[in-house]
């Protein structure tokens, strides 16, 4: 009878086929106990929580330093524009004193005693060269006088020099604003004196236009400077005949010519539009000088701009030998207001005494009373609602 292969025994008591699973098992065990045996591998979050101390430390120390190296930075410009305000403030009280040394000091020069005038143009003369004032509370007798018998008075570069400086220290953004303030106020002061030429009224005019319209120029500045403008600038009808007749005029001028503006009457701010006009014409149009010489408000006040005796830019061919005159209006739409039209005549009678000049309709050509279309027959200025025989029936 044949054995069945299953029911035969190895060795220990197994079968083949049981002999055969148990190896199989045992193989599998040895290999989890060498997974079990082989050290475990860390994982990245293993590795970040080891150097986060490490990490922490070094990111700490970084930003202090960086803290410390800022701060240290931040004072030192802070003490460096403390120092430099400093340095201004003084400046500008050293500027303040020359102003209030020149105007102690000018009025002597005229003194009928000879040795005074001489201590006076000295000091005056030291100011201009050193921009500092030389003691003045020594005995006369120990001033070092001038070897000159008479005196002279102070040259132009004294008083622009110290305009100049009014200017830079109201310009300053570092000083304290009633610093900026007074120092507008000063170059107003220089400009407003009845001996000041109208070239350095102009050049005045001119600087505090300049501060009143910055973007810079914090508003308590701007309103004193528009103040200091106007007062510069703006005249009166009895003011405007004393310039009229006494200005001086080395040019040769035939004829009054008359322009308008072309903007509304009523859309006039004083200051600011005068600014607005030369700031078209000056630095739009890079013409060198503005279009008038006088212009006439809506509400009769006159505004100086270029000097009588200085070419204004207003008709090309007619520029060197006539004087402009703006009415500020559009005379296309409005005729001019009863304070604006008295304030003409009186300007324009001012200009034909000075000029001698012939103010009627018959004048010729390059002679006497003109409209400004006149000349350039595409220009419809002063207006088509004014005509000469209006104006001309005014004066």
């Amino acid at each position: 009878m044949a054995k069945d292969p299953n029911q035969e025994q190895t060795a220990s008591g197994l079968n083949p086929v049981e002999s055969s699973g148990l190896s199989e098992l045992t193989e599998q065990l040895k290999k989890l106990v060498a997974k079990i045996d082989t050290p475990k591998k860390k994982s990245v979050w293993d590795v970040i929580a080891v150097l986060t101390p490490f990490i922490g430390t070094v990111v700490l120390g970084g930003l202090s330093l960086y803290l410390t190296q800022s701060y240290q930075r931040l004072e030192a410009e802070r003490a460096a524009r403390f120092n430099q305000v400093q340095v201004e403030m003084q400046r500008a009280q050293i500027r303040i004193e020359e102003l209030k040394a020149i105007t102690s000091f000018a009025p002597l020069l005229s003194n009928r005693d000879q040795h005074t005038r001489e201590i006076a143009n000295q000091v005056l003369k030291a100011i201009r060269s050193t921009g500092t004032l030389p003691s003045i509370k020594q005995p006369a007798n120990e001033v070092n006088l001038p070897s000159t018998k008479s005196a002279s008075t102070p040259h132009f570069p004294v008083t622009t020099s110290l305009i100049d400086s009014f200017a830079a220290t109201a310009s300053s953004p570092t000083l304290p604003t009633q610093s900026r303030v007074e120092a507008i106020r000063k170059i107003g002061a220089i400009a407003a004196a009845t001996t000041t030429s109208p070239k350095i009224r102009e050049h005045a005019a001119d600087i505090v236009a300049q501060i009143a319209y910055s973007k810079e120029t914090p508003d308590e500045v701007k309103q004193i400077a528009s103040e200091i403008i106007a007062k510069i600038k703006q005249v009166n009808a009895s003011e405007v005949e004393k310039m009229i007749s006494t200005q001086p005029l080395t040019r040769e001028v035939s004829e009054v010519i008359l322009h308008h503006s072309a903007t509304p009457a009523s859309s006039f701010k004083g200051a600011q539009s005068l600014y607005s006009f030369a700031s078209f014409q000056v630095e739009g149009m890079l013409w060198r000088h503005v279009s008038w010489h006088y212009a006439i408000a809506p509400d009769g006040s006159i505004w100086l701009g270029a000097p009588l005796d200085e070419i204004a830019i207003h008709v090309g061919t007619q520029n060197k030998t006539s004087v402009s005159v703006m009415l500020i209006m559009n005379g296309d739409k409005e005729v001019p207001t009863t304070p604006q039209r008295s304030s003409l005549v009186v300007v324009l009678h001012a200009l034909s005494t000075r000029l001698k000049l012939d103010m009627s309709l018959d004048s010729p050509q390059d002679h006497g009373f003109h409209f400004h279309r006149d000349y350039q027959k595409y220009k419809n200025c002063p207006g088509s609602l004014l005509t000469k025989e209006m104006v001309i029936s005014w004066l």
